[in-house]
């Protein structure tokens, strides 16, 4: 059976992709309109190179690339922000010139459900000066094509409501997961400095707050503050209201589009460390991490978690998919494991 599998990143500041067809890999293929370039004077110039950050294939041949450039400038490139954000979709072994999105500066991920149709998540930044330093504000935004191209992204709703926040506010989307056209979830990080005072050191109080959001037929809700996790690095959806979303320790599950009974697994008193989760049907979900190089797995059945399993000869985590309930494969480091 052909294995098609594609890789993509940046190569001398411009974003490529590899492709695998028949187990064989092709050549890089240089991204078109995302070639870096420098302009200025030694002392103070600015730099811009790309790099891609997500790559989702419905199916076989039918892929869509997303990624991002990052701006640096001043003096030794010492500030450097995001965007914009771009696409590149295969077709017929060759990958398109960049289409550029329109309100996203920064991809963090790409879902989608069948070809042509395609979710983005990332941000949108706003660079400002504050008492003459630079700060740069971050708003989490989603951007989804239609048969009519790709449409203005959108803010997620609801996240400067989400507790009692004052100051300087910043939300990022982390990750991105899509059942069908128009239905999708979305997680992230949700930061604000009540003390901000237009010096970025009073940032360092920043509070972290992972939150969750879901696209309806279309529509985005308003985000759901999920606080004890820092983060949504790590997200997966049999449908649009049943997921489960996770950071480095903590593990919550969306049910009826319901969140909030979160929780940290630990093996012998150590927190296990995430590193994937999958959830192959509703109410069916995997969480795989590590503690002390020991790699583990757990399920989740009807909303409960069962102990952690080990995963032999596996000391890190850093995928996991199940494509039908009780099979599932984990991936980290040189090893890979299937169970079923």
């Amino acid at each position: 059976m052909p294995l098609d599998c594609v890789v993509g990143g940046s190569s001398g500041g411009q974003a490529f992709l590899l492709d695998e067809v028949n187990g064989v890999w092709g050549s890089p293929q240089l991204v078109s309109g995302t070639a870096p370039y420098t302009i200025g004077t030694p002392t103070f110039y600015d730099s811009l190179t790309s790099s891609i950050s997500a790559i989702s294939c419905p199916s076989p041949g039918e892929c869509t690339a997303a990624g991002d450039y990052t701006v640096s400038t001043g003096p030794n490139l010492r500030i450097a922000y995001a965007g914009p954000g771009f696409v590149t979709t295969l077709s017929l072994g060759t990958w398109s010139a960049a289409t550029m999105l329109n309100g996203v500066d920064a991809v963090t991920d790409v879902s989608c459900t069948r070809s042509g149709a395609c979710t983005v998540s990332g941000f949108a930044t706003t660079f400002e000066i504050f008492i003459s330093y630079p700060i740069v504000t971050n708003t989490a935004v989603a951007d989804t094509k239609t048969v009519a191209g790709w449409a203005p992204a959108v803010s997620i709703p609801g996240l400067t409501n989400l507790g009692a926040k004052s100051g300087w506010i910043d939300s990022q989307a982390s990750s991105l997961s899509c059942v069908s056209p128009g239905n999708c979830t979305l997680g992230g990080v949700d930061e604000y400095a009540p003390d901000f005072d237009g010096n970025p050191v009073s940032l360092y109080n920043a509070k972290f707050y992972g939150f969750v959001a879901s696209e309806v037929n279309g529509s985005w809700r308003a985000a759901v503050e999920l606080k004890a996790l820092k983060d949504v690095p790590y997200l997966a959806c049999s449908s649009v209201i049943h997921c489960v979303a996770a950071d480095r320790g903590h593990l919550d599950l969306g049910n009826l589009g319901r969140w909030g009974a979160s929780r940290a697994i630990t093996v012998s008193g150590h927190a296990l460390v995430i590193g994937a989760v999958a959830c192959p049907t509703a109410g069916h979900c995997l969480a795989a991490g590590a503690v002390r190089s020991t790699a583990y797995a757990v399920v989740a059945r009807a909303g409960t978690w069962s102990a952690p399993q080990r995963l032999a000869k596996m000391t890190t985590v850093a995928a996991a998919s199940c494509p039908v309930d009780g099979s599932c494969t984990v991936a980290g480091g040189s090893k890979v494991i299937t169970q079923t």
